[in-house]
């Protein structure tokens, strides 16, 4: 897997840091001993056996130090500092956003993520879109922050377009060249978009929900950090919508049984006056009768 496409599924070469240090610090070790032998072999005729075996221990010793420290350096100090920074700026990131939202939920809570995951990533949209029914293909969002603000949401297609690689299967990062890489989505070349991030959301039942998306003007720096909040911030997005699912359901329940008492009190109603109309009737009708024995 070469490094263009281990980034955008967001994995990261970091790890090959050791690796690379053992395998060039060996060779160095080697060239360097050779380089003590050949020095030895044509100094032997004006040194004795001792001597060399001295002056090459010595050599030995030190040019393992001179080539040890600036290679613990370059190949493991330099990307441990590196990756500390990432995981502190990662941390930020997430109590940022986290302070932000933590006391919303519900649909008030996607658009609060929606909002201060697009300021504090610096991504220009965020966008959180509920799938119903994977089959039908389509995305609908709830929440769409971009260019300073809150956007009309809609309905989308997910064929052709990178949803279509993260709704129901597994985050993806494409840092750069998304319009390539896609070029059936007319609506990233309509919104200038050049990197994206989608992490997809599971109910409890870990049946698919939707997706929560991040679309940049420009690429996306840190893909793998970025990727990294997506998929920490989708649990709780997925919470929330599958709870604003939940009570829309129970809405529905709920109209569904009141329309159905409704109709059933209205009915009740109609009878209650038909029979009113009816023993009406029959009083006048009695009353007409008895006027009638009267006069007979």
């Amino acid at each position: 897997m070469d490094e263009k496409n281990m980034e955008s599924r967001g994995i990261t070469s970091t790890s090959a840091f050791p690796a690379r240090f053992v395998i060039i610090l060996a060779i160095a070790i080697f060239t360097a001993e050779a380089l003590v032998m050949l020095f030895l072999h044509m100094r032997s005729a004006i040194w004795n056996v001792e001597s060399n075996h001295m002056i090459e221990g010595i050599l030995d010793a030190t040019l393992l130090i001179v080539i040890t420290i600036p290679a613990l350096f370059f190949f493991m100090f330099r990307p441990m500092k590196a990756m500390a920074q990432k995981q502190a700026s990662t941390d930020d990131a997430i109590r940022s956003i986290t302070q932000r939202v933590i006391r919303d939920t519900g649909k008030k809570y996607l658009r609060s993520l929606s909002k201060n995951m697009s300021i504090i990533l610096d991504m220009d949209y965020i966008l959180i879109a509920r799938i119903d029914d994977l089959a039908e293909y389509k995305a609908h969002t709830i929440a769409l922050y971009g260019g300073g603000g809150f956007m009309d949401n809609f309905s989308y297609g997910l064929r052709g377009t990178p949803c279509d690689n993260v709704a129901g299967q597994t985050a993806r990062v494409y840092p750069h060249g998304i319009q390539q890489m896609f070029p059936e989505d007319t609506m990233l070349v309509d919104m200038g978009v050049d990197g994206y991030v989608g992490a997809p959301l599971f109910d409890y039942g870990l049946n698919p929900i939707g997706i929560i998306v991040g679309l940049s003007r420009k690429p996306i720096e840190d893909s793998e950090r970025v990727m990294s909040i997506f998929q920490l911030y989708a649990l709780r997005a997925a919470t929330e919508l599958e709870r604003m699912t939940a009570d829309r359901k129970l809405e529905e329940i709920i109209l569904e049984r009141t329309r159905a008492l409704s109709e059933t009190n209205m009915a009740l109603t109609k009878e209650v006056l038909a029979r009113a109309r009816a023993e009406s009737r029959l009083s006048e009708l009695l009353k007409g009768r008895e006027v009638l024995i009267r006069e007979v």
